[in-house]
């Protein structure tokens, strides 16, 4: 009862993934090292990147690990298995939107259209907050204080399991106006005959409070499949190349990298999306190249400065023998 919805839906489907393979007759007894070593080379072949490989064999020892603590069985060699990965496989990094493509997007979703405008919201929303999708769009308007200019994220949709609040900006503010002329909009509009589903009507956004209202079933969110949708649409007409992987997540990157390289304090950016596990720093840092290529940089000025005669000049071939 502790965990998150979506946690609990990601748990489920996991060890779903593990009962089909091991068989529901087989006798947890029965399962060994062996069979978790089967297993992790079944989700290989089966297309599974190696982060979800990983995280599925996690899952499963996880319930093995409850099992044990609530003396449902005495222990199990699956506590005992450990997921190893090859030198040749790397794990999945998506990769982070740069300033620079995001400012591309915008232009290519119209916030006056009555299918792109949400699209556009969410945009704005997470290039100025760095949230998740899932928290997005369920973000309701009662968690906007605009007296006091804040926006509160629901600990429902934190990983964290805290609630964050966050000062709104300009972008996030024009976002949400817009979102609510289009809700004032659609409250105007006539049910028409040509609308096949029930919840399409104003009476249930009356009831509804979500900033992104689905464009058919108004009593719900829009969904991310729609997002991504129009997502990928912006890139193609932005001419952006796709990233594997990268969708409404870099966005989230992208906001954590900025405010970390502007900022100098790479833990701030994280700070401000709400993760506080300096161990996510490896996966959220796509930038430590850039930085470490202008440490080489800045080095070689100030020996430059300092006048070492010692060294050769870069490209003269000369070497200085012991």
């Amino acid at each position: 009862k502790m965990l998150r919805p979506a946690t609990r839906d990601s748990y489920t489907q996991h060890w779903n993934r593990w009962a089909a393979f091991i068989g529901g007759s087989t006798p947890i007894t029965a399962v060994t090292k062996a069979e978790c070593r089967k297993f992790h080379n079944h989700l290989t072949k089966d297309g599974r990147s190696t982060n979800q490989a990983k995280l599925t064999c996690s899952i499963v020892q996880l319930v093995f690990r409850f099992a044990v603590g609530e003396e449902l069985i005495e222990t199990s060699s699956v506590l005992c298995y450990r997921f190893k990965v090859a030198k040749s496989d790397t794990a999945l990094e998506p990769d982070e939107y740069t300033e620079a493509e995001f400012e591309r997007l915008l232009p290519q979703l119209n916030f006056r259209d009555a299918q792109q405008w949400r699209a556009w919201v969410f945009l704005m929303l997470a290039g100025s907050h760095g949230h998740r999708a899932n928290a997005i769009l369920h973000l309701r308007r009662a968690d906007i204080d605009f007296t006091a200019g804040t926006v509160t994220w629901p600990a429902e949709y934190q990983k964290q399991g805290k609630s964050l609040q966050q000062k709104l900006q300009w972008d996030s503010i024009a976002a949400l106006r817009t979102a609510k002329a289009w809700r004032e909009h659609a409250l105007r509009r006539r049910d028409r005959a040509h609308h096949t589903s029930p919840k399409v009507g104003a009476t249930h956004l009356e009831t509804s409070d979500f900033v992104l209202f689905a464009e058919r079933d108004k009593s719900r969110p829009m969904s991310y499949s729609s997002l991504h949708y129009h997502l990928m649409a912006a890139e193609r007409r932005a001419k952006i190349t796709h990233q594997p992987y990268r969708a409404a997540h870099g966005l989230r990157r992208m906001v954590v990298g900025t405010i970390g390289e502007g900022s100098g304090d790479l833990m701030l950016g994280l700070e401000y999306v709400g993760d506080r596990d300096p161990k996510m720093l490896a996966a959220y840092d796509r930038k430590r190249q850039r930085r470490v290529d202008a440490a080489a940089d800045k080095l070689e000025s100030v020996r430059k400065v300092s006048g070492n005669t010692n060294a050769a000049p870069r490209g003269s071939g000369e070497v200085t023998p012991d």
